[in-house]
């Protein structure tokens, strides 16, 4: 796996690039690590639908479920789908396809109009 960067949304995520996926890794408050395996072709297609626009968590959420069974995501509904969702916005972030900050106790990304 290679190391693409290193993004801060609520903890540290290291973003890797494994084959045909992104690897997103943390550690949560407890100590845990978390690691996520994301299919690239699915954050390019996340990055289609929302180019151009500032997005949050929990609308990207909903438009990932729409494409989540097509891509064979582990996740197709709720609160878990909408995680799986942020940890693709981080990967563009670690990519430069998208900026990220923080107000209040939201986070918004905009998504960077490229190709």
């Amino acid at each position: 796996m290679e190391l693409i960067a290193k993004v801060e949304v609520r903890n540290e995520r290291h973003v890797y690039a494994d084959g045909g996926n992104y690897v997103v890794a943390h550690i949560d408050s407890k100590g845990m690590e978390h690691r996520t395996s994301i299919p690239a072709a699915a954050v390019n297609h996340l990055h289609d639908l929302c180019r151009g626009q500032t997005v949050t968590m929990a609308e990207v959420g909903e438009r990932v479920a729409a494409f989540a069974k097509q891509y064979r995501l582990p996740y197709h509904y709720g609160y878990k789908l909408d995680h799986y969702a942020l940890e693709m916005l981080v990967i563009m972030v670690a990519e430069g396809r998208a900026e990220h900050w923080k107000e209040g106790r939201g986070f918004f990304f905009s998504v960077i109009n490229t190709p």
